[in-house]
């Protein structure tokens, strides 16, 4: 889950539950209302039953006929029931309905006019202690609550829809915050996609108060001011060694011509000579290899990109192998015999350094297959200009696969054939730097497969 969404979850999961409580209280209050207001009318109702019942010989007329017009007004299911009370204040039972006998209600005493609830079987009763002056009594009603009941129904569905829009306009205004609270954030990571190796020494804008962000751009920007010390370091030490290792190796490579040329060599002397020379011309290769590097650094990206033949390019490249290789054999294939003509062969970057990627790549496969029949294998795809390059060599570890690339990596099959463990990593750079891709397929001792893709010219 994205950090957005996150915040999204934990703000519609925070107001949310808020909102549920605040409805759930509102509910509470307004079932605790409805009941008091329903108690109040079934204690209204007991005292005028017993008035009706009780003192009718000490009421006047108008007043008693008001009392029964009263009376007349009675609840949904309403029953009344009027109880006398024996000398022990205890209810006479013979003429106690067992519906409405709860033994708890009757263990407390009660004080004239009275009214304790209780509830029983779904039903709300009330127990009214009424004193008259011909005995005391127990006055018992019970009533459903129809209209408190309707109204709290209306109310439970008023709330439940008020839950579920107000948590619509939440989720809306939840979006809307967290695109709020993340912009700034963005832009600093759209800040920090814009500077790459060619551009170090831009900074973040820091702007505001001293809060995370703020901090986050302080730090982003003294890390920044550190790798550009480094890769300048790192950039004036490789030229400065290359350079200074450039004109020795020269000067060696050129005196151990001159002698394996006398003829009055020893045959010892020859082959330590023959060694220092292979060891002189490895060392000028890597020397070489790490000028090519560190010259890319500086080199900005589309400097020197044009449109060319990428299967012609290859074919240049492949006629120089045969000058020196004279027993190079190589098969080439296209997906269609209309290929050659067609135009999506036809790339975008820089032919010189795909001339170094050709180089290497072919370079590898002629080493390490003992010069067998390389395949080259162009194909269509829809983006990009492709090929497979394919020899019959020794082939690479699985597990070494992965480490390929790693500049001065050499497998155990180093031993094969010499070289300064660069040659791929030269590679993986150079595409990388015209948008293609670089991958490398190969099993153990069935050979290589090296795939080649770069963006299709425009």
């Amino acid at each position: 889950m994205s950090y957005k969404h996150r915040i999204i979850l934990l703000f519609i999961s925070a107001c949310s539950l808020v909102v549920g409580i605040f409805s759930l209280f509102v509910y509470i209050l307004v079932d605790n209302h409805t009941q008091s207001q329903f108690e109040a009318r079934l204690e209204e109702r007991a005292i005028l039953a017993a008035q009706v019942l009780l003192e009718k010989d000490e009421l006047s007329t108008s007043r008693y006929n008001e009392i029964v017009k009263q009376q007349l007004k009675k609840l949904m299911d309403e029953v009344h029931y009027i109880i006398p009370i024996d000398e022990q204040r205890k209810p006479v039972l013979s003429q106690f309905p067992d519906e409405l006998w709860i033994k708890e209600v009757f263990e407390k005493k009660f004080d004239h006019l009275e009214m304790v609830f209780a509830e029983k079987n779904d039903a709300k009763i009330g127990y009214l202690y009424y004193e008259d002056n011909e005995g005391d009594y127990y006055v018992a009603i019970t009533a459903t609550d129809v209209d408190g009941q309707e109204d709290l129904e209306f109310i439970r569905q008023l709330l439940i829809v008020m839950f579920l829009l107000t948590l619509g306009v939440i989720t809306v205004f939840a979006f809307w915050f967290a695109n709020r609270i993340l912009q700034p954030l963005k832009k600093i990571i759209q800040d920090m996609h814009s500077i790459n190796a060619f551009n170090l020494q831009n900074r973040l804008a820091v702007k505001g108060k001293r809060d995370l962000l703020f901090q986050l751009s302080m730090s982003f920007n003294q890390m920044l001011e550190r790798l550009q010390t480094a890769f300048e370091n790192q950039k004036r030490f490789i030229h400065n060694a290359s350079h200074e290792f450039r004109t020795p190796l020269t000067v060696i490579l050129g005196e151990t011509d001159f002698a394996l040329s006398q003829p009055q060599i020893k045959e010892d002397t020859k082959k330590s000579l023959i060694k220092v020379q292979n060891q002189a011309d490895k060392l000028k290769n890597v020397t070489q290899s790490l000028l090519e590097l560190a010259h890319l650094e500086e080199v900005k990206l589309k400097q020197s990109f044009k449109q060319f033949r990428f299967d012609e390019l290859l074919s240049e490249r492949l006629e120089l192998f045969f000058t020196t290789y004279p027993q190079l054999k190589v098969e080439v294939n296209y997906p269609q015999k209309e290929a050659i003509s067609s135009t999506y062969l036809e790339a975008y970057g820089n032919p010189i350094w795909m001339e170094m990627v050709f180089d290497n790549i072919i370079d590898n496969a002629l080493k390490f297959s003992d010069f067998k029949t390389i395949h080259i294998q162009f194909l269509d795809t829809p983006n990009y200009v492709e090929v497979d390059i394919k020899d019959q060599g020794i082939g690479i570890n699985k597990a070494e696969l992965k480490e390929i690339t790693q500049a001065f990596f050499r497998g155990e099959n180093a031993e094969v054939a010499t070289g300064s463990g660069l040659g791929l990593s030269l590679v993986k750079l150079l595409l990388e730097k015209q948008n293609g891709h670089f991958k490398v397929f190969s099993q153990k001792n069935k050979g290589t497969t090296v795939k080649l893709q770069l963006p299709k010219a425009p």
